[in-house]
């Protein structure tokens, strides 16, 4: 089990977003960062998600992609974390949720 989570990582490292998605989820990033301070904290996601379940959507987006804990989505931990998406789905399915949101 530990060789597959290394070899995941191997693999991810060497992935790269397709620049139509990295514009795609750029754009979000920057929708959700309304003070364009380029971070994302908490009051951004629960206002952003305010009538779709936000401090469960809060909870879960930093749960997956604050790494550092410091309660801040920088944008590398934004792309960071759509590439470790894009290791697990197809990039029209990426680029369509995207879109959706």
């Amino acid at each position: 089990m530990e060789k597959s989570y290394l070899g995941l990582e191997i693999i991810l490292i060497n992935l790269k977003l397709p620049k139509n998605i990295e514009e795609k989820v750029l754009k979000l990033f920057r929708l959700i960062d309304t003070d364009n301070s380029k971070s994302i904290d908490r009051a951004e996601t629960l206002k952003f998600w305010s009538k779709n379940f936000p401090k469960l959507n809060s909870n879960e987006l930093f749960t997956n992609v604050d790494k550092n804990d410091d309660n801040d989505i920088q944008e590398e931990e934004w792309l960071e974390f759509w590439t470790r998406v894009l290791g697990n789905h197809k990039q029209d399915e990426i680029s369509e949720e995207v879109s959706f949101i």
